[in-house]
């Protein structure tokens, strides 16, 4: 089904992940974000993703995990959106998958938390058993 887009509706998580497994771009057209988990998630299925430059989505898709347009600009984000599609080898979908589970999997955000923590219980002169 190249060259078409498909609505499917509100669809179960194991779907929503399959789906983007075997999608060739995420597209956000956000006017305004924080830290849009779903670009987590496509990035944690390898999915490049199209987006505009909003809140802190510039913090999380880089060019080598995808394209970003300017915010409110139709024709920006559509460039984008073709520069994602134009070349489908110039991303690595294990590269951008390998990058999202080590900044953030349970185990890495755990692990930067615990450290975290023991840095606060350290600088108050006891651990966190006392």
């Amino acid at each position: 089904m190249a060259g078409q887009l498909r609505f499917l509706g509100s669809q179960p998580k194991a779907a929503v992940a399959s789906w983007m497994r075997q999608a060739d771009c995420l597209v956000l057209s956000s006017r305004w974000e924080n830290q849009p988990v779903v670009i987590l998630e496509a990035q944690a299925s390898g999915l490049p993703v199209a987006a505009c430059a909003v809140g802190g989505v510039p913090e999380l898709v880089r060019a080598e995990t995808g394209r970003l347009g300017p915010p409110g600009d139709a024709q920006g984000l559509a460039q984008a959106i073709g520069e994602v599609l134009a070349r489908p080898g110039q991303f690595s979908r294990q590269a951008i998958r390998a990058e999202a589970v080590a900044k953030y999997s349970y185990q890495a955000v755990g692990e930067r938390l615990k450290v975290c923590y023991q840095s606060v219980s350290k600088s108050f002169g006891q651990g966190c058993n006392s």
